[in-house]
């Protein structure tokens, strides 16, 4: 569930129909497609290398967790607010492959999990939820055409919630691993 809130769908879904307004259906699918591949590589390498990263890096995983958090709670508050509409498609792999598809949010996720859970996990939760993107992304222009502007921005305004609680959770949950990992206490 944490990676799927994170990569947020619905939020992709967004603003993947007010970037290619201009662009055929042909289009569209083949730009969601290297979009989507590319995302799915960059989270693969971090599911596969992030952690190892991290302790390269000598960081501890409740630092990610807490920064992630808060990042978290950032991009749900923006999600609240008003769409951005200053993006502009420079390529298949920016903005949309990354980092509205594999995004600060979902690279945190990743790597988090990877400390807690296992490969597997991981991959199948990485592949549910760039699935449902994926679909989200093919059938755009009819989901868009039948649920309306302000159903797509309505449930985008729920999913900023959810992601704002999850971020406030991380962080709490972040705070409770250093405090219990005896880091400061020398």
């Amino acid at each position: 569930m944490l990676i799927f809130l994170t990569l947020n769908p619905l939020a992709v879904f967004a603003s993947f129909t007010s970037l290619t307004v201009e662009l055929t259906r042909a289009q569209k699918r083949s730009l969601a497609n290297k979009s989507l591949l590319f995302a799915t590589c960059v989270l693969l390498i971090i599911a596969v290398g992030g952690l190892a990263l991290l302790k390269f890096l000598g960081l501890e995983t409740f630092s990610l967790q807490i920064a992630g958090g808060v990042l978290f709670v950032k991009f749900g508050w923006d999600t609240l607010g008003a769409p951005r509409n200053d993006l502009k498609i420079e390529s298949p792999f920016v903005p949309l492959g990354f980092p509205i598809i594999a995004g600060p949010g979902s690279i945190t996720a990743v790597i988090v999990l990877a400390n807690s859970v296992s490969f597997i996990e991981i991959l199948l939760a990485l592949a549910l939820s760039l699935l449902f993107t994926a679909l989200l992304l093919h059938f755009s222009d009819n989901i868009y055409s039948s649920v309306g502007e302000d159903m797509t921005k309505s449930l985008l305004k729920i999913m900023g919630v959810f992601i704002i609680t999850l971020g406030i959770q991380l962080v709490l949950s972040g705070i409770g691993l250093w405090i219990t990992s005896g880091v400061f206490s020398t």
